[in-house]
């Protein structure tokens, strides 16, 4: 199979996978997939200054600024005055944010290890692990 093939092939995959995740979070509610992208980016993190989150996401600091006004009325997430420069602050996860990152990731987390497990051999397994070593490869090329 060419790179182009295995490219497109691989392509697909992932995307239907990214769809099924999506429908299995339940607890996200109504939340965009910028608005779940930028609590994840958040709880990685203490904070982040919205114009990161901006560039991280890949989104126009506009939208950021709304994405940021719904999460903060929403109790979801605060934002904190820079100690150096009082025109500016950066973004954080309430505990009401955390606790939904982490159901979240345990909706999604849950489906697909029960896919794994109903749907998958021993061996089948043993290459998906290998799959996703590259996968995690694959997503650091610049």
């Amino acid at each position: 199979m060419k790179n182009k093939q295995i490219a497109s092939t691989l392509r697909s995959a992932i995307s239907k996978i990214n769809k099924r995740l999506r429908k299995q979070m339940n607890a996200a509610g109504s939340l965009s997939m910028s608005e779940i992208d930028t609590l994840s980016y958040l709880y990685n993190t203490e904070s982040l200054p919205p114009s990161e989150l901006a560039e991280l996401i890949k989104i126009k600091g506009q939208s950021m600024s709304e994405i940021i006004s719904r999460l903060e009325a929403s109790g979801i997430i605060l934002k904190i005055r820079s100690q150096t420069d009082k025109r500016k602050f950066e973004v954080s996860l309430t505990e009401q944010g955390r606790v939904l990152v982490e159901e979240t990731r345990y909706e999604r987390d849950g489906w697909l290890s029960s896919a794994i497990a109903e749907l998958l051999t021993d061996q089948e397994k043993e290459i998906l692990v290998s799959a996703a070593t590259l996968l995690e490869k694959l997503s650091d090329f610049q």
